[in-house]
């Protein structure tokens, strides 16, 4: 159910947690949280240690959160952060909004023209939810997001930096990794070095254009997850695990890729009766900014549990 934070999601629902964490490389907070119809929190870049953390990608990492509300998230997330340390100094600074207050950015084109159409149409019903409450909504053009997908297809720099730390601390576990994850790190290693750096040096440019961008609405929104969660037995091999996975980051990963940070929130149940996610991202380092805006947005549709109801496996 979403990834290499699959876990932290179902313990929120199985009971055994009140928050969970993850970490975010293209999607791996938030994509848990969608496919499980919980609140998945990526931090911004920086903003959070990755001290004791296992890298995947140093450029990208980004520790994150999962919770079972808004409200619930917004509690670790005091607790967790550096700035605040407790509650009610976080409390005090979270701007005081309610949907008339929101002005949200709709992301047309690319993270919503390759998106499944029960996807769209739940996630579209959740925002014309919030209109209706008084949320302003505003078409934002992002190009930025499409160049973002294209680097997601090129590798990025992860597949070079995740290479590059198994070879350096775990030589021999190379061949005992899953078959599915040697394919996604072995071209690392052959990355030139010019290449490398001349995506860097393009990430730095998207992420300062998008950052500039966005300082005209809160907040962009769309889907978290462009197609349903597939079945177990749709994903069991290489060949039908590559092309889902790489659709299931083509959203989350622009989050990461254009420095921002980011959050998903249930916006209903999808043509399969699977939970689709809202995901909303907000300029880096405006976790305040965005965890004020999604804590209105959940007042106005409802908490998961109020949205989705129970996971019938959860039921009793």
């Amino acid at each position: 159910p979403g990834g290499s934070s699959s876990g932290a999601g179902v313990s929120l629902w199985e009971g055994s947690a009140f928050l969970a964490l993850g970490t975010d490389t293209g999607g791996s907070v938030r994509i848990p949280a969608s496919m499980t119809g919980t609140v998945g929190l990526k931090t911004s870049a920086g903003r959070w240690s990755l001290d004791g953390i296992v890298p995947l990608s140093t450029t990208l990492d980004t520790p994150g959160i999962l919770a079972r509300s808004v409200d619930d998230l917004i509690i670790g997330f005091a607790a967790l952060d550096p700035t605040w340390g407790q509650l009610a100094a976080l409390e005090d600074a979270l701007p005081k909004l309610d949907s008339s207050d929101l002005h949200i950015g709709i992301a047309d084109g690319p993270m919503w023209d390759h998106c499944e159409a029960g996807v769209v149409a739940v996630v579209k019903a959740a925002l014309d939810e919030l209109a209706a409450a008084g949320a302003r909504l505003s078409s934002l053009p992002l190009p930025e997001a499409a160049e973002a997908q294209v680097m997601l297809r090129q590798g990025s720099v992860v597949s070079a930096e995740c290479d590059a730390f198994v070879a350096s601390e775990l030589p021999e576990w190379r061949e005992l990794l899953d078959p599915i994850v040697t394919l996604r790190i072995a071209e690392g290693g052959t990355i030139p070095a010019r290449d490398y750096v001349q995506r860097q040096w393009r990430l730095r440019e998207l992420a300062r254009r998008a950052n500039a961008k966005l300082q005209a609405v809160q907040v962009i929104a769309a889907p978290t997850l462009p197609l349903s969660p597939p079945r177990l037995d749709e994903v069991n091999t290489v060949a039908g695990y590559r092309p889902r996975n790489g659709a299931a980051l083509s959203n989350t990963c622009v989050g990461n890729m254009l420095g921002l940070c980011g959050i998903s929130i249930p916006a209903g149940l999808d043509q399969n009766a699977m939970p689709a996610g809202l995901m909303l991202l907000a300029r880096h380092g405006q976790e305040e900014t965005l965890l004020a805006v999604a804590r209105a947005v959940e007042r106005t549709l409802g908490t998961p549990v109020q949205r989705l109801g129970m996971p019938p496996l959860c039921n009793g």
